[in-house]
């Protein structure tokens, strides 16, 4: 697995977000981009709230880039508690065909760093 996504970053597929404080790593995440929909694989945190501080910017980043779609698989108690709302598998498959057609965007993610240090 660790193959298989460092493989999907260097193409510019998979991508992380992670959250240090004091320059240690306490959170973050990962997954996949296909198109304007973001699959999030996992989420971990070393500190209270760090996965939700990784999670805030995703959504910020991915809303200003029109993403349709964060796909976290399945609904967990911590995913409800950051606003996450599931959605029918018809609405799912809805959305996932109407993205057939975009272009995933192979660039590395690049954060600004004075909007995204906390």
């Amino acid at each position: 697995m660790i193959n298989a996504y460092c493989k999907l970053h260097d193409l510019g597929i998979s991508h992380s977000i992670a959250v240090y404080e004091k320059g240690s790593l306490v959170g973050g995440l990962y997954g996949v981009q296909i198109g304007r929909i973001f699959c999030g694989e996992s989420m971990f945190q070393l500190r209270s709230d760090a996965s939700k501080v990784a999670f805030y910017y995703l959504q910020e980043y991915l809303k200003k880039r029109q993403f349709k779609l964060i796909d976290c698989q399945m609904m967990n108690p911590h995913l409800k508690s950051l606003g996450v709302n599931p959605i029918t598998r018809q609405e799912f498959m809805r959305i996932v065909k109407a993205n057939l057609n975009i272009e995933t965007d192979c660039r590395k993610w690049r954060f600004q760093e004075e909007h995204y240090y906390i």
